[in-house]
């Protein structure tokens, strides 16, 4: 076997066959060293929890801004709230890469805390109590759960 061909395997194992590609067409990157025969691998799915650990906000917030975007789980329909103010101030749907980017029908105020919740009078592919819950999720009365939420600066 050609070193290249053994060290392209070595690499292949090492970044978890991330992407990886064979050299030699026909062949797989997890053929043993000793043949060309294929290794059967099996692959897990991956949990909600493994894809995305939480929705956030990119930030800063800058007050006066019209357009919030940050990360979320791929078709769910979300609703922007100034939670300080207890009013909804855009929605949309997270993209199929996992990102929002949504319009705000007023600017930020600054001072006020903005929140991510889902909209539950449209379908999503999860239920509720199905997302991921990270460090900055707050069951906020009058609000309902806030999945993200962050701080609206000062620019």
């Amino acid at each position: 076997m050609k070193i290249s061909k053994l060290l392209h395997l070595s690499l292949c194992l090492l970044l978890s066959l991330a992407g990886c590609r064979s050299p030699v067409p026909g062949t797989s990157p997890l053929a043993s060293p000793m043949s060309d025969q294929i290794s059967p691998v099996m692959t897990p799915i991956p949990t909600v929890e493994q894809v995305l650990d939480e929705f956030r906000f990119d930030e800063p917030l800058l007050a006066g801004e019209t357009r919030v975007s940050g990360t979320g789980l791929a078709g769910v329909p979300i609703i922007i709230m100034d939670a300080s103010r207890i009013t909804e101030i855009g929605s949309g749907t997270v993209g199929e890469d996992n990102r929002f980017s949504i319009m705000t029908n007023e600017p930020l105020v600054a001072y006020s805390i903005i929140g991510v919740i889902v909209d539950e009078s449209r379908p999503s592919p999860y239920t509720v109590e199905q997302l991921p819950c990270g460090e900055t999720c707050r069951d906020q009365p009058h609000v309902g759960l806030l999945l993200a939420r962050a701080p609206v600066r000062k620019p």
